[in-house]
């Protein structure tokens, strides 16, 4: 049957009816100015419907139950031209372009024109008509417009199997290569509701646009595992606003859901409060989960919150991924989520607020090539991973509580990052302008091979736990370095030359030890450093400490402890005087004075200058231990010279008396002078003379009143 006069008209049944094409030698052609009206149509065995013009329209009415446009056994339509279009006058979603059957593929084509439905189930067994227990059906798209009205329960389904049977096997396939599709209803690709069976759905976009407003599923399944979805963005552009599920929703699990986007694909998935989340899964299922994927390997993807659970794995091996608002790796007690990254570029940031990469319970991230750049990274759920083998990672905050190796190079460019155990031998540095401050440690034991570096902006490292942090490379970072718990070890080769400060134990500190036993030779604190703190220095038997910089004990004040090996001073030492009570924290305040331990057979040899702060005028013959000596430890040396800084006894000139092994200054206004002896390292308020001849009379003028008695 062929319609092609410009007044030409055909109908079946007043709507009502409906017509079949039955046989490979049937067809049915609607040519410009042509119009073909019914209330379904069924093609099938060969039967074919070419679309070049005019319009061909199947309508619902009052009183179906359903309008169907079938196509089965072989059949096949094409629409190179003029418009195909299912409509409904009782306002409801009955109405279906349905493909597929067992004994036959169809296929379907448009290429130009416009066809506009409610319902286009493809390769599905969909609706309330009897047939076929299988369906396979391709659907081809090289041009023209194809628009899905959001009416009830419309969109497009692809590969689907909604009946209720144990042996379907479907397959539906979409290849869209041109033009442009609005669906602003449902999508699903390989979905299985029922028990039994199995769905295969795909739908690959090479070029043209997807553009889709209802919710998104791809590759589910309620029951049963014989499931498999595939979106693959190729080229063009497909636009999602709707919730996007890639292996189920909160109510099924996930079997075998896949989105990928290649070439010059472009995926988009932004409208706020709508999520892409892979691989949801019930407890109870978990067992059986599939393995559901999102990659990108070229092209680009922008996603407002992508999560992704148990099985599932998201991929960046080229292209871009852009994330807007959350990335969210994360899983249950028996497994977790892949994030990896082996190329290309990874992005979740946000222009105003903080975007959010989190790596969940079991779930891991591996990052072996490419660039990963983050607003915010957190790593801290029971049983998470973080390994960055190659590439840059790159995060304005960062904090992990489980396990992170670096092989790559770890930015942080935020003012604080954390990390727990750290292994690996990459780096870990700050480019951005300005300082931070990197704390690593917990209450394990964990060596990082690499260097901790800054760039353009200053990075310091504060050492916390309990357990042992061992550095083995050569150290760059210009920031301070604070041992705020317990062990920060530099091995053989380990180094912080370029730290402003080293604290071995800080404020609130206990136990904090700074291990430089591996240095067997000599080691310097730079003359532009500071070692200061109240905990211990650990040195080899053979080793020598150089401390050319400034050592200054306790943290206002506080005890200090060198610990074997010996240590030669040869810049400043400043020790602070608060009280008469000698520090033995590492932070005492007033009442307190600074305090130096060699212990163990170490030798601290004095050199330099001494300086001395007081906080008051103390009483004559008022006694200072300054440095102390236990267990073999000695004392050896002498200062250049002492000074006193501070409003107390300042001011006053020292002279090395050589003989007595000491250091005297001249009296203060008060009469008062200063003796330190280097050999006992012990600080003496030396009343002034005319006080010792006045308490000399006192003493001889009460002998002689007892001898006149």
């Amino acid at each position: 049957m062929s319609l092609a006069s410009a007044a030409g008209a055909a109908t079946s049944g007043g709507n009502s009816g409906q017509i079949v094409v039955d046989g490979a030698s049937a067809s049915l052609t609607v040519q410009s100015g042509g119009v073909f009206s019914s209330r379904s149509a069924v093609f099938q065995n060969g039967g074919q419907l070419n679309v070049s013009g005019g319009l061909f329209q199947t309508t619902r009415v009052a009183g179906d139950t359903t309008s169907e446009l079938r196509f089965a056994a072989g059949a096949s339509f094409n629409v190179s031209s003029g418009t195909l279009m299912m409509t409904s006058t009782t306002g409801g979603n009955t109405t279906m372009l349905r493909m597929g059957s067992a004994s036959g593929m169809s296929s379907g084509t448009l290429s130009g024109g416009a066809m506009n439905l409610s319902q286009f189930l493809l390769g599905d067994r969909g609706g309330t008509f009897s047939g076929d227990s299988a369906a396979d059906a391709t659907f081809t798209m090289t041009g023209g417009t194809l628009t899905l009205d959001n009416v009830s329960s419309g969109g497009l389904y692809v590969g689907n199997n909604p009946q209720t049977t144990t042996t379907p096997f479907n397959r539906g396939f979409f290849n869209q290569s041109g033009g442009a599709t609005t669906n602003s209803g449902v999508l699903q690709i390989g979905v299985n509701t029922q028990s039994g069976g199995v769905s295969l759905g795909t739908l690959t976009l090479a070029s043209g646009t997807f553009t889709q407003a209802g919710v998104t599923q791809v590759g589910v399944s309620g029951s049963g595992t014989g499931v498999v979805g595939t979106l693959a963005v190729s080229g063009g552009l497909f636009s999602t606003t709707g919730a996007f599920f890639v292996g189920g929703t909160s109510s099924t699990y996930n079997v075998g859901g896949a989105v990928s986007v290649t070439g010059s694909g472009v995926f988009t998935a932004t409208n706020a409060g709508r999520n892409v989340t892979v691989s949801v899964s019930r407890t109870a299922n978990d067992a059986t989960a599939g393995n559901n994927t999102f990659l990108v390997n070229g092209g680009t993807a922008t996603i407002d919150v992508l999560n992704v659970y148990r099985s599932g794995t998201f991929t960046v091996s080229a292209g871009q991924a852009t994330v807007n608002s959350a990335l969210l790796l994360s899983g249950t007690a028996a497994g977790g989520a892949a994030g990896r990254l082996t190329g290309g570029t990874l992005l979740v940031q946000s222009g105003s607020n903080t975007a959010t990469f989190t790596v969940g319970q079991n779930a891991s991230f591996v990052q072996s090539g490419g660039s990963a750049t983050v607003d915010s990274a957190t790593i801290t759920a029971a049983g998470a991973s973080f390994a960055l083998q190659a590439g840059t990672f790159t995060a304005g905050g960062f904090a992990a509580t489980q396990p992170v190796a670096v092989d790559g190079t770890l930015n942080l460019n935020g003012a604080t990052a954390s990390i727990g155990a750290v292994s690996g031998a990459g780096t870990i540095g700050r480019s951005a302008a300005g300082s931070g401050i990197l704390s690593i440690g917990d209450a394990t034991n964990s060596t990082f091979a690499g260097s901790i570096a800054n760039a353009l902006g200053t990075l310091g490292l504060t050492k916390v736990g309990t357990g042992r942090l061992l550095l083995e490379g050569a150290n760059s970072y210009a920031g301070p370095t604070t041992i705020a718990g317990g062990t920060l070890a530099l091995g053989a080769g380990g180094s912080f030359a370029n730290s402003s400060s080293i604290i071995v134990g800080n404020a609130g500190s206990s136990g904090a030890v700074l291990d430089l036993t591996a240095k067997t030779g000599s080691f310097d604190i730079g003359a532009g450093q500071t070692l200061g703190g109240g905990g211990t220095v650990q040195l080899a038997s053979a080793g020598t400490l150089n401390v050319l910089g400034l050592l200054s004990p306790g943290n206002s004040p506080g005890l200090l402890t060198f610990d074997a090996g010996t240590t030669i001073l040869s810049g400043t030492t400043l020790m602070e005087i608060s009280g008469l009570t000698r520090a033995t924290d590492p932070s005492h305040g007033t009442g307190f004075y600074d305090a130096i331990n060699v212990v163990d057979g170490g030798t601290l040899t004095f050199g330099g200058l001494l300086q001395l702060a007081f906080s008051q005028q103390f009483a004559d013959n008022d006694t200072f231990n300054l440095f102390s000596t236990l267990n073999g430890g000695a004392l050896a040396g002498n200062f250049t010279g002492v000074n006193v800084t501070g409003s107390f006894y300042s001011g006053l000139t020292w002279t090395n008396d050589i003989a007595n092994n000491k250091w005297t200054s001249t009296a203060t206004t008060g009469g008062q002078s200063l003796e330190f002896n280097y050999t006992t390292g012990t600080l003496v308020i030396v009343p002034e003379p005319a006080a010792l001849a006045l308490a000399g009379l006192g003493i001889a003028v009460a002998a002689w009143a007892r001898r006149r008695k």
